[in-house]
C-alpha cells in the first residue's frame, strides 16, 4: 500500500511540474529531448538497484524515476528540494544537469577519488571498480570517456551493456556493440564522440573508418593500462586477477592485436596459488611434462576442491597442476591449444600416465 501511495503521489508531482514547464519559455518547450546527462541517465541504474536490493527507501528509486523522465523538457537546472515532505528523501538541494562531467576534464585535473564518485554516479550500488581508463583524444577523430574495469560476478552475460555512449554530452544509447569491441563490452562506463555515425546498422558502423579507428584505440589504451598496471605492480595485477582475468582471456580469444599485447601480463595460477606468465609457466613443467612426442601437457584441474585427490597424486608424480574454474577457462584453454605449440590441456582427473614417460 505505501508504494501505491508513493508512486500515486510521484504521478500527480509529475503532472504539476510537467504543467509548469510547458509555461515556461518556447525555447525551453521545444528543447531537445536527447539532452540527457549523466545524473539522469543514471536514474534507471539507481531505481532499478534500490528496488532489486530490497532497499526501505521506495522513494530513493521513484526520485531518480522522476528526475529521469523531466530529463530533456527544456530545464537546465532542477532543485529537488522542492520534492520535500518524505517522497525524495535524500535528494533536497541536487542537480540533476551536470555541465561539467568528469568524462570532459583533463586527466590531471581529477584525481582516484573524483574518478570513483564518477562511478557512483554511473552506477550507484556497485562495488568500488577495481581500475580506470581516461579516453582523451582530438586527432585524428574526437573521443573522450572514462572506463572502468568492475569486479565481475561468475555470470558475466548481466555484466554487459553498462558503456553510456554519447555525442557532445549528448546520451545516445547504451548499446555500443559494433564500437567498442566485444570483449570490453564488460567494461562499465562512458565515451563520447561526435565522429560516431548514429541510427545506422550494425553493419555500417563496423565497416566506418573512424569506428574502426576508435574501435583500435580504445583496444591499445586498455592493453596499455593493463601492461603498466602489470609492470608497476605485479603482486597488485596478480591480486586482481580473477576479475581481470576474465576480461584479458575474452580479448586474447576475440581480438588478434590484442592476444600479442596479452602474452606479457596473461597469467596462469596453479594450485599452490602461485602465478605464471605463458612463458615463465612453458619453461617451469617443461623439463617433468613433456611427453614422449615432445608435446608440452598442461595439466589442469575444474574445481580445485571436487578433485583434491587426484591433484595431490599428480603432485606426487611431480607434475604442477593449474586452476581453470572460470566462466570461460574451457573455451580458453581451447583456444591455446591452437595458439600454442606443440601444447596441450589436460584436466587432472583424465589419464595423464603417458606424460614424462620419455623421461623414465
Amino acid at each position: 500500500m505505501k508504494k501505491q501511495i508513493l508512486c500515486f503521489a510521484a504521478f500527480i508531482l509529475m503532472q504539476n511540474i510537467q504543467a509548469q514547464t510547458k509555461s515556461t519559455s518556447t525555447k525551453a518547450a521545444t528543447a531537445p529531448k536527447a539532452a540527457t546527462t549523466v545524473q539522469a541517465q543514471s536514474a534507471k541504474n539507481t531505481a532499478d538497484a534500490a528496488i532489486k536490493n530490497g532497499k526501505d527507501s521506495a522513494s530513493y528509486a521513484l526520485g531518480f524515476r522522476i528526475a529521469q523522465s523531466l530529463t530533456g523538457q527544456g530545464l537546465q537546472k532542477i532543485n529537488l528540494a522542492v520534492f520535500n515532505k518524505g517522497l525524495l528523501a535524500g535528494f533536497e538541494g541536487k542537480s540533476i544537469n551536470n555541465t561539467k562531467p568528469a568524462w570532459t576534464r583533463k586527466p590531471a585535473e581529477l584525481n582516484e577519488e573524483d574518478y570513483k564518485n564518477f562511478y557512483k554516479e554511473l552506477y550507484p550500488f556497485s562495488e568500488d571498480p577495481l581500475f580506470h581508463i581516461h579516453l582523451n583524444v582530438d586527432y585524428p577523430f574526437n573521443l573522450t570517456g572514462i572506463l572502468y574495469f568492475p569486479k565481475l560476478k561468475k555470470n558475466i552475460e548481466v555484466q554487459k551493456n553498462k558503456i553510456n555512449l554519447y555525442c557532445n554530452q549528448v546520451f545516445v544509447t547504451d548499446s555500443v556493440e559494433g564500437i567498442v569491441p566485444e570483449f570490453l563490452m564488460l567494461m562499465h562506463g562512458v565515451i563520447d564522440s561526435p565522429d560516431i555515425p548514429l541510427n545506422v546498422s550494425r553493419s555500417y558502423l563496423q565497416s566506418d573508418s573512424n569506428v574502426k579507428k576508435i574501435s583500435a584505440h580504445i583496444t591499445k589504451k586498455v592493453a596499455d593500462r593493463l601492461e603498466e598496471l602489470f609492470k608497476e605492480s605485479r603482486s597488485d595485477f596478480e591480486s586482481k586477477w580473477d576479475d581481470i582475468g576474465v576480461f584479458i582471456k575474452y580479448g586474447m580469444m576475440t581480438e588478434a592485436k590484442f592476444n600479442d599485447r596479452a602474452q606479457k601480463f596473461c597469467l596462469m595460477k596453479n594450485t599452490e596459488g602461485k602465478f605464471f606468465t605463458l612463458e615463465e609457466y612453458k619453461n617451469h613443467v617443461a623439463p617433468a611434462q613433456t611427453d614422449k612426442d615432445g608435446k608440452l601437457v598442461y595439466i589442469y584441474a575444474s574445481s580445485a576442491e571436487e578433485q583434491h585427490s587426484f591433484i595431490e597424486a599428480a603432485k606426487v608424480r611431480g607434475y604442477d597442476v593449474l586452476v581453470f574454474e572460470g566462466p570461460l577457462d574451457s573455451h580458453f584453454m581451447n583456444n591455446m591449444e591452437m595458439k600454442l605449440e606443440n601444447t596441450s590441456f589436460v584436466r587432472v582427473d583424465s589419464d595423464t600416465a603417458e606424460i614424462g614417460r620419455a623421461h623414465v
